[in-house]
């Protein structure tokens, strides 16, 4: 069986492509870290301290788990992945959401509210709370149609 031109030059961009993605994670420092996370709207800008990157990688890993968790319906042990994010960086913005709307939907909604409270007066900005708040209210019977 031949191999066309194109097949080898995808396979060798896949290796190459990997090489420096694995390069990439062994040499990253504290601060590439930081700004990654800060990218990934993982970290806030409220967190003043600056993860290592083995606790960078354990802040994605966690958050990460926790989403396919609440996609496969395994809400309680998202929340559990969540607060372990969490108590490694407590201005994880991403982290704070995604407990919250876990939290939703294992019905603990006076926690998921409060939780959506902070984050608004934590990050006025993060558009995403508001929403979080808004269906956590809705869920409740909280919520007041205007």
């Amino acid at each position: 069986m031949l191999i066309s031109l194109l097949e080898v030059n995808l396979f060798l961009f896949l290796i190459v492509s990997l090489l420096f993605v694995s390069v990439d994670a062994q040499d990253r420092t504290a601060e590439n870290s930081r700004e990654f996370l800060m990218k990934e709207g993982i970290l806030s800008n409220l967190n003043l301290t600056v993860p290592s990157p083995e606790i960078a990688d354990e802040i994605v890993r966690l958050n990460s788990a926790g989403v396919s968790k609440s996609l496969e319906g395994r809400h309680a042990a998202a929340v559990s992945d969540f607060r372990k994010a969490i108590a490694l960086a407590p201005n994880c913005l991403q982290c704070r959401y995604n407990l919250g709307k876990a939290l939703i939907e294992t019905k603990e909604l006076t926690e998921a509210i409060q939780i959506f409270e902070k984050l608004i007066a934590d990050a006025p900005n993060y558009d995403f709370a508001f929403a979080g708040l808004g269906e956590a209210l809705q869920v409740s019977g909280k919520f007041v149609k205007s």
